[in-house]
């Protein structure tokens, strides 16, 4: 059996690491042209790790990522509403949770592959299925054949549309602006992730390593608007100003901020037809919490 893999993100090149492991083959196409260092942070947690263990992947990821030891949901004043001890967790299920750059997280999975099967510049466009295998068409006219192909092809998914073309986005009302920085968090703060719930959004800030913090900010606004690169430090200070703890500083070093509206996808029964299979945000996208949308696509490739 080959399997053909739709996407080089989180999901489709852990997906790749589990069939090598099981010796199972396959090939891995992505869109990008190359495996850039983009993105920012990520949380794995403890159901992930269990699954990077498996694969042998874990110490790997502990070495670029920093180890969390609590998360915490607050107010604006950091006040706790809930708090999580995933320490207490790790003891008793046997794996920890990380936070890692997405960059450091691809490169780690990347590196463990075959790189001869490993395929970029390849933006899919159709798919025919036959008896025996089914054939994936890429726009620069190029081919691939597998017994099995595996869409990883994100929520923007080109496979999706042709299999089940009213699956559709839904705009969840929300945009999320994300920097990492180059900074040093207090000692109260170390090992811990806080996300802050107040009257203008969420404001959320962990270590990624010992010398650079990961933050996100979340609040209503209408889809598709852009930032003034000149201002939007300011801004997003002026409508966090009420959160307490680093907030303000985090904002005001990032040198580059990443924004994103918010969508995730109507889940059907069924994430298959046929001899294609999608997995991940390709066919249960979910709004961003904890790092659970890229955990979720890691448990779908163990499964």
């Amino acid at each position: 059996m080959k399997v053909i893999i739709i996407g080089g993100g989180i999901g489709g090149l852990t997906l790749a690491n589990t069939l090598q492991t099981q010796g199972i083959d396959y090939e891995v196409y992505e869109a990008a042209e190359q495996f850039s260092p983009i993105g920012a942070g990520i949380m794995l947690g403890i159901n992930a790790m269990l699954i990077y263990q498996n694969i042998g992947l874990a110490q790997s990821l502990r070495s670029k990522g920093h180890q969390l030891e609590a998360a915490h949901i607050t107010n604006s004043n950091l006040s706790p509403i809930n708090s999580m001890p995933l320490n207490t967790f790790a003891d008793e299920l046997g794996a920890d949770s990380i936070t890692i750059h997405r960059a450091d997280l691809i490169q780690i999975l990347y590196k463990n592959l075959d790189p001869k099967k490993i395929f970029t510049g390849k933006k899919a466009q159709y798919l025919v299925q036959n008896k025996n295998n089914a054939e994936v068409y890429f726009r620069d006219g190029d081919y691939a054949v597998g017994e099995l192909v595996v869409g990883a092809d994100g929520i923007h998914s080109v496979l999706r549309q042709q299999l089940f073309p009213d699956i559709q986005k839904r705009y969840l009302g929300q945009t999320c602006w994300r920097g990492v920085v180059d900074f040093k968090l207090s000692r109260v703060f170390q090992n811990q992730l806080f996300e802050a719930w107040g009257p203008n959004g969420r404001f959320a800030f962990v270590a990624l390593n010992d010398k650079q913090v990961y933050w996100f900010a979340v609040k209503t606004a209408n889809a598709g608007q852009q930032d003034n690169p000149k201002t939007i430090k300011s801004e997003l200070c002026e409508n966090f100003k009420m959160y307490k703890g680093p907030c303000q500083q985090l904002i005001m070093q990032t040198s580059k901020i990443l924004r994103n509206d918010i969508y995730d996808l109507k889940t059907p029964k069924t994430w298959h037809q046929g001899r294609v299979v999608l997995l991940g945000d390709a066919i249960h996208a979910a709004s961003p919490n904890l790092g659970q949308g890229g955990a979720q696509a890691i448990e779908d490739a163990h499964m």
